[in-house]
């Protein structure tokens, strides 16, 4: 799951943001991102699209085959041609246009059902062979609109608060940021603290505890006091930095 990065954010993919990375260090639009923000350059802190304006992205269309499509027009009961010249292979079809050809599904029961239809035999190799969109139905087809943002935008919704009070990078960040040879103690998992805000991963002193299943009487109050709008997942962990010396007990 991705977090925007945004201090006071919260958005998620769940939630159905578009997401995008942060700038190059070494482009000019990455210096004009770190006037509202700390940013590590390392091109794994991404932004949800609430921080931009619609002047800022573009939409690209296209129309893509379903997954689970048939060729079922004009197709006559010759068996297909094996071509590798990137031409359909429709017996009597002369497209060769690659933008109206589609490979053979890698799926091996879809391809066994396109086999079928073409009257190929099973053992026929199609690792070279295209099928162009005439031999499909209008319903076969599928349109996509794939959202990017602009190389020259810049985060300027909700943001004026953040550049008064700009995030903290965390030791790890700062390190890899500015250089340093010095190097840090790799953690001993990968799992992170989910508490917004929060890089704790586990190690070095840093313990990850499971939240609470919703029997218990303190699974309210967790999301209560972690602010937690959401529902916590399975996998969500919260680090022993967020506790005080009182909640634990010496074990045995």
């Amino acid at each position: 799951m991705t977090i925007c990065i945004v201090p006071g954010c919260g958005n998620s993919s769940q939630s159905g943001w578009n997401f995008f990375s942060v700038p190059m260090t070494k482009s000019t639009v990455f210096k004009k991102w770190t006037n509202f923000m700390n940013l590590s350059g390392n091109r794994t802190e991404r932004i949800c699209s609430s921080h931009f304006e619609e002047s800022d992205f573009k939409t690209h269309s296209r129309i893509m085959l379903r997954h689970n499509a048939v060729p079922t027009l004009r197709i006559p009961d010759i068996e297909p041609f094996y071509s590798t010249t990137g031409s359909c292979c429709v017996w009597g079809c002369k497209t060769k246009q690659s933008g109206l050809l589609t490979p053979f599904p890698s799926n091996p029961h879809y391809r066994i059902r396109w086999m079928d239809v073409l009257n190929m035999p099973k053992e026929t190799t199609t690792t070279w062979m295209r099928v162009c969109q005439k031999h499909f139905k209008s319903k076969d087809f599928v349109t996509v609109n794939s959202v990017y943002l602009k190389p020259s935008a810049i985060p300027s919704k909700r943001v004026k608060r953040v550049a008064q009070n700009p995030r903290k990078l965390n030791r790890s960040t700062e390190v890899q940021a500015s250089g340093s040879a010095q190097a840090e103690s790799k953690p001993k998992s990968h799992r992170i603290c989910s508490v917004f805000n929060c890089t704790s991963r586990s190690g070095n002193g840093i313990f990850l505890h499971s939240f609470p299943p919703k029997s218990d009487d303190r699974y309210v109050i967790w999301i209560h006091n972690l602010r937690q709008g959401k529902r916590p997942s399975s996998n969500y962990k919260v680090c022993n930095k967020h506790f005080t010396p009182s909640d634990y007990t010496k074990g045995l």
